[in-house]
């Protein structure tokens, strides 16, 4: 049986270059397609077994040295470069979610200020009901929403509003896709002839949206539901990108319990854990949600390095 790297005419430094991870890729966009043209792979669509590549937020601000940078996610997206060239024979389709924001927008900064007339420190602090009901906090913006969403918050279980720093903004290099990691999804495009699939979350103003299928107040993104109902048309399933914290484990949630009836789909999920780091902090926590879903859904935990699918 002939490996990847037989398959594969292109080596993998002329697609992906390990130093230049988070910043301007010295490959072009160009070369790189010219190089896929010249693969002779099976097209995606005679895949018998049908594999989704799905990965979460793998944007300029979340790898490290970025506005929201992740501890971790530059190897991060190393392992999972090598990953995505030695199986990009494999591979059906790979699925991107993108985290899309505005400066005005619930969790950031300028949204609120204190009782000095002060706005808050990103990462640090956390706005809950009663702190807005004493007046530490008042929104600047849509006083009564804001307010209102806080108690959406309590009431559902979900995790307080904490203020992180601008990142991920519309039109910055900070919401673009990393470089080299989207050299090799391009390369897999014209290689296997399948178009990515692009997710985008986290545009309303007035909702938090870690997972790329809900936003925190339970509404649903139209278009990605349509594609979060026809997942089970894989057969397998595997799942990266930042941060594994949020991001990563609430697009998890959302799959699973969507397909909770499901048994024979869900453990045909696959995440790689060392393809994804948590926010500090978050990691003992993390560490217990995870394991909470593949007892509870059959989830298979696996690491990404040297593995063939």
């Amino acid at each position: 049986m002939k490996t990847n790297h037989q398959l594969l005419v292109t080596p993998l430094h002329r697609l992906f270059q390990e130093q230049e991870i988070g910043g301007k890729s010295s490959i072009t966009i160009n070369a790189v397609l010219t190089e896929a043209a010249k693969e002779q792979l099976p097209p995606a669509e005679s895949d018998e077994d049908r594999i989704l590549l799905l990965v979460i937020d793998q944007q300029n601000s979340f790898i490290e040295g970025g506005d929201l940078g992740v501890p971790g996610s530059v190897q991060d997206t190393v392992r999972l470069g090598k990953f995505v060239y030695q199986n990009l024979h494999k591979i059906t389709q790979i699925a991107l979610t993108k985290d899309v924001h505005t400066p005005l927008q619930i969790f950031h900064p300028c949204w609120w200020l204190d009782r000095n007339g002060q706005h808050p420190v990103p990462v640090e602090t956390v706005i809950t009901v009663e702190s807005v009901i004493n007046g530490d906090w008042t929104p600047v913006y849509s006083p009564a929403r804001s307010l209102a969403y806080l108690h959406e918050l309590k009431a559902g279980g979900k995790r307080e509003l904490r203020i992180w720093p601008y990142h991920c903004l519309e039109g910055t290099n900070g919401v673009e896709f990393e470089s080299q990691f989207m050299n090799l999804v391009y390369f897999h495009t014209v290689a296997r002839r399948s178009t990515p699939v692009i997710l985008a979350k986290g545009q309303d103003p007035l909702s938090e949206m870690y997972g790329a299928f809900y936003r925190e107040d339970g509404v649903a993104s139209a278009a990605n539901r349509a594609f979060l109902d026809g997942m089970p048309d894989y057969n397998k399933i595997y799942i990266a990108g930042q941060a594994l914290s949020h991001c990563v484990l609430d697009t998890l949630k959302h799959i699973l319990e969507h397909h909770a009836d499901n048994r024979a789909f869900t453990e045909s999920i696959h995440l790689l854990t060392d393809c994804s780091s948590p926010i500090p902090g978050t990691e003992g926590l993390t560490v217990t949600a995870i394991e909470e879903l593949a007892n509870r859904y059959g989830i298979r935990l696996m690491t990404a390095e040297g593995l063939t699918i």
